[in-house]
């Protein structure tokens, strides 16, 4: 068993991600989780048709479709993570501690399929999270660009970790795999922190604009 696991069977959360407990309901159509939460399935082909079709009409501006899609994930994420907690007589995430939301964090993205994710609160004192994502489903989907191509899971970090602290927060794609970097590597702080170094990225790896956050 993964430490995440571990964790997250300690803090009564497990269940939250347990296949077993999946409700099909074929006369209407859906399933849902213990939470109540509806799941769907997405294929590569549908994905990749979305993409098509917002690159198409928006350009650019696709990733800030997906990443505010993204963001209102994150805090519905987070919010029935509440209602979990609430459930099982544990309060609310205020009341986890950081190994707990890490677990779960990283657990959702792995069990839903985006990819392997690492969350690093190093920085945390500084103001900055640092997440990594290896394998990730659109570096794997999106295979026709060499642009940064996971925004949405950039939202959905923003929205769970601005519930999680309460702030508003703004979160980026500062390197990723489909441009040739090691793993795709997230940062989630201020929005005035983030403009500042807007201009780097995409033009600059990684270790370089962490250093001009962290100084």
């Amino acid at each position: 068993m993964q430490t995440s696991d571990i964790v997250l069977a300690q803090l009564g959360l497990d269940s939250f991600f347990a296949e077993d407990r999946l409700v099909y309901d074929l006369e209407a159509g859906t399933v849902k989780n213990p939470g109540t939460e509806r799941l769907i399935y997405v294929s590569s082909d549908l994905m990749r048709g979305i993409h098509q079709a917002l690159l198409e009409e928006t350009a650019d501006a696709w990733k800030i479709i997906f990443c505010n899609c993204g963001r209102t994930w994150g805090k519905r994420v987070a919010r029935h993570l509440d209602t979990s907690l609430e459930r099982a007589g544990r309060g609310t995430q205020s009341a986890l501690p950081h190994e707990g939301y890490l677990a779960f964090i990283e657990t959702y993205f792995a069990r839903h399929g985006w990819g392997v994710l690492k969350l690093d609160l190093s920085d945390a004192p500084l103001g900055l999270i640092v997440a990594r994502l290896t394998s990730s489903y659109f570096v794997a989907v999106l295979s026709d660009t060499d642009d940064l191509v996971d925004p949405l899971l950039a939202g959905i970090l923003q929205g769970f970790l601005e519930h999680v602290s309460g702030a508003e927060l703004a979160a980026a794609e500062i390197a990723c795999a489909r441009k040739g970097a090691p793993e795709c590597v997230f940062v989630v702080t201020a929005r005035s922190r983030l403009d500042a170094i807007e201009p780097l990225i995409g033009n600059t790896d990684a270790d370089a604009i962490l250093a001009t956050l962290r100084g």
